[in-house]
């Protein structure tokens, strides 16, 4: 039985985005431009797996091989 008070995957990407792009503004307030950077990438990354996750979800969505 699936317990409903955890939140879905979906929703920890959203969170993690929104966190690492708080990362990033603090990086760069703090005048640390390598944590920015990498805070960047890493939700640049993260976006992209939230749009291959919603795109899988629509129909006629799926991954084309080859």
């Amino acid at each position: 039985m699936r317990d409903d008070r955890r939140p879905a995957h979906g929703q920890l990407r959203w969170i993690g985005l929104v966190l690492l792009f708080a990362l990033a503004a603090l990086g760069l307030l703090a005048d640390a431009p390598m944590v920015a950077t990498l805070a960047i990438l890493m939700a640049g990354a993260t976006a992209w797996s939230i749009g291959r996750a919603v795109h899988r979800e629509q129909p006629g969505g799926q991954d084309k091989v080859g």
